[in-house]
């Protein structure tokens, strides 16, 4: 009896989540635009990634700059859109790691 009521709630639950993702949003849940990935950005987020990989310190601007080389243009606002999605970042100092240091200065 125990076991049909928990079962009962985690379907409950279940199904009231799915609502609220869904009413809230206006798509599936996990996806901010609503459409699954384009083959095209496919193609795209699996040239970035290897370029990520060979060169973690390109940000967007060199990204775009070095897909287009290889043929695949596409604009730096959605080259950095897919990186936000791929959760890529490049690996550079920010502009806050410049500044002196208080302590190190004389």
């Amino acid at each position: 009896d125990v076991e049909k009521t928990k079962n009962d709630f985690l379907e409950i639950h279940l199904r009231l989540l799915r609502a609220v993702c869904r009413s809230a949003y206006g798509n599936p849940c996990g996806r901010r635009g609503g459409e699954a990935h384009r083959p095209a950005d496919l193609a795209l987020m699996r040239k970035m990634d290897g370029l990520h990989l060979e060169h973690p310190f390109m940000g967007a601007r060199i990204l775009r700059d070095q897909l287009a080389m290889q043929g695949l243009h596409a604009g730096r606002q959605h080259i950095r859109t897919l990186m936000l999605r791929m959760g890529m970042e490049a690996l550079a100092p920010h502009p806050a790691m410049r500044k002196i240091r208080p302590s190190a200065q004389a």
